[in-house]
């Protein structure tokens, strides 16, 4: 294989799973902000907006900083040098992932009225949550529901998840600590080779199981219910607190 030809392989290799990753967090229909020739910041756009306020007949001119608040309308793929792309809404072809932000959620606070009886009435929008913490993210829509009616992950949205997120992507196992998972996690430990029990402490005159400790000696790492337990790639643990992000 010439280096060329390795070179492009690599690019493809890359850009695939970009474009796989991009559509495992977001299905056909996900709201989004894309810009087909050139994003905001760039040197050229910048450029072009100072000169439009300089010459107003450039307006006649095809503006290269178009910006589409829209929707994707197919997965992910790459082109045959590599690139992601995805195709959306009101633009033929694809624009490069790199030209492409998710579009922020919207909050809809509820809406109290008096109806004709006189009662009061809440009009309330549907919100979604993350999957991982469960913190409220804002109104749900169609980023959150993929093509089998099912819940899409969402926690690359979350501030306290988002971590966690990026760090399956780079080849982690993540387990969300819970009283009801415990028992599951604790096996799925103990397939490695690792050592786990119950974590236990005195809480309220009596004591009692607050989360899990992993390995032995100076290496063991303690995870208390709601945190996340991390397992890298080159078999070290980890936790991740989603309390002390909260907070």
């Amino acid at each position: 294989m010439s280096r060329h030809d390795a070179r492009l392989e690599a690019a493809k290799r890359e850009g695939q799973a970009q474009a796989d990753e991009f559509n495992r967090r977001y299905p056909i229909g996900t709201p989004v902000i894309a810009y087909p020739s050139v994003r905001p910041e760039d040197p050229v756009a910048v450029s072009y907006q100072k000169h439009l306020m300089e010459r107003p007949l450039w307006r006649n001119f095809e503006d290269p900083c178009k910006r589409l608040v829209t929707v994707t309308r197919t997965p992910a793929w790459i082109l045959g040098h590599g690139e992601p792309v995805v195709s959306v809404t009101g633009y033929a072809g694809g624009i490069c992932l790199t030209h492409v932000d998710i579009a922020p959620r919207t909050n809809t606070p509820d809406v109290v009225s008096v109806n004709d009886e006189g009662r009061s009435v809440t009009t309330v929008k549907l919100k979604r949550c993350c999957n991982g913490c469960g913190t409220q993210l804002g109104d749900a829509d169609n980023r959150d529901v993929d093509k089998n009616g099912d819940l899409t992950d969402v926690r690359a949205e979350c501030v306290t998840c988002r971590p966690v997120v990026d760090l399956e992507a780079a080849g982690c196992r993540t387990w969300l600590l819970t009283r009801r998972g415990i028992g599951v996690i604790d096996d799925a430990i103990d397939s490695y080779g690792v050592y786990a029990k119950g974590y236990w402490e005195y809480v309220d005159g009596k004591t009692t199981v607050t989360g899990l400790r992993i390995g032995s000696g100076e290496d063991r790492v303690v995870a208390k219910f709601g945190d996340w337990i991390i397992r890298h790639p080159d078999g070290h643990w980890s936790t991740h607190s989603t309390s002390e992000v909260a907070a």
